[in-house]
């Protein structure tokens, strides 16, 4: 599973428009985390309600800059259900990268549960097709 960083300054309304179009045609029914911080002058209930519905995952965290605002006020402000906070941006991105890894594990566990099913039906199926042939019966008309 390979992963992407989009980085982009999407600082008011108009930009965060575009960045949801950018989203909904390109990674439409992919796993999205965004890592959002914002100033105190900026539309910030505007942005994040155009933003946050298209991601599953947002860290909220503060630029270095005394008009930031606080990760836990972002919080507060999401109509989302998975907002985590991060002092700082390189706080934000290793819970990004490891909630991307957490989910890489259990998409290998899956695959390999799914070859063991597949291998168990294939022997079930065989099992089948082996009684059928000692019957006699045909297997294809």
């Amino acid at each position: 599973m390979n992963y992407r960083i989009i980085l982009d300054g999407a600082h008011n309304p108009a930009g965060a428009r575009a960045l949801a179009g950018y989203l909904s045609r390109f990674y439409s029914g992919r796993r999205v985390w965004l890592v959002y911080g914002a100033m105190r002058d900026k539309a910030i209930a505007e942005v994040t309600g155009i933003l946050f519905p298209l991601v599953n995952q947002v860290i909220a965290t503060a630029p270095h800059q005394s008009r930031a605002v606080d990760p836990e006020t972002i919080r507060a402000l999401a109509d989302h259900l998975s907002v985590q906070t991060a002092p700082d941006l390189a706080a934000a991105l290793e819970i990004a990268r490891r909630q991307v890894e957490e989910i890489k594990l259990h998409v290998e566990e899956a695959k390999r549960v799914s070859n063991i099913d597949a291998a168990v039906n294939l022997a079930a199926t065989a099992k089948r097709l082996q009684s059928l042939i000692e019957e006699g019966q045909k297997l294809h008309p």
